[in-house]
């Protein structure tokens, strides 16, 4: 400022700066917005309500709310360590991830799921699963508290849905029984199949689950069934893109949608 004294802005990404015919600074960042600096260096921010960044991976509607999932992976389904989280529109403003010590610890978020009762679940591919009702925090699921499991460096939850009962179900990437479900009083059943690297889950009319078999060059959609709950088992049929086992035009299935 005039007197020589320097202020630090908690801002480590600042790419542009401009002069205005007033004398203006104009500048901005990752995290603050935009920033007007006057001539004695006094600060002006400027942030417009939107979501916190540019990243988005996952999406879900409740009527007029979306919630997103802000997480990057790389191409092979490992974590980016994004920490942008989630964004949530209410129909009237944004709200960006909550600050909380376990909330914070979680990055990639690459999947979401929300229910009319004002549930909301969020895959993390590092940190498992965060659940929101009505817009407040509930929980984070993860190995110590579910059947959730972790690899030597995280635990990745690449998919979720609901069926019709609001049983979660979860893809668990890399996982020895890469689907997980969980009932709405917070059981946990687990399923094994035959591939490990799970993705999205679109579960059909029928409560039949169809999961994106990601980074699996062999197969590309996994179908299954179970037979109950208790003794975690079903049915599994593969399908990729030879003739007479799906033909599918690619076995890089990228995305599911249910025919209604």
């Amino acid at each position: 400022d005039a007197n020589q004294n320097r202020r630090v802005i908690p801002e480590n990404i600042i790419n542009f700066g401009l002069i205005d015919v007033e004398g203006f600074v104009w500048t901005g960042g990752r995290f603050t917005g935009l920033m007007r600096i006057d001539q004695s260096g006094d600060y002006t921010f400027l942030t417009p309500n939107g979501p916190f960044g540019p990243t988005s991976f996952a999406m879900a509607s409740l009527g007029e709310q979306i919630w997103v999932a802000g997480g990057t992976p790389t191409g092979s389904w490992q974590p980016t360590f994004n920490n942008l989280g989630y964004y949530w529109y209410d129909g009237n403003q944004w709200t960006n991830r909550f600050k909380t010590e376990k909330v914070d610890k979680m990055y990639d978020f690459v999947s979401v799921v929300a229910s009319p009762n004002g549930d909301v679940f969020m895959g993390s591919l590092g940190e498992g699963v965060l659940h929101m009702k009505n817009g407040a925090f509930v929980d984070v699921y993860n190995e110590t508290n579910s059947l959730l499991s972790r690899d030597n460096t995280f635990t990745g939850v690449t998919g979720l849905a609901l069926d019709q009962a609001s049983n979660l179900w979860v893809s668990n990437y890399e996982s020895q029984k890469p689907l997980k479900m969980r009932t709405p009083d917070n059981q946990w059943f687990r399923f094994n199949l035959p591939v490990r690297r799970t993705g999205e889950i679109v579960i059909d009319k029928f409560g039949q689950k169809w999961i994106a078999a990601v980074n699996e060059p062999s197969y590309g959609i996994c179908v299954f069934r179970e037979d109950g709950f208790s003794n975690e088992t079903g049915e599994t049929r593969l399908l990729d893109n030879s003739p007479r086992t799906g033909d599918l035009p690619s076995n890089a299935v990228r995305a599911l949608a249910a025919d209604q």
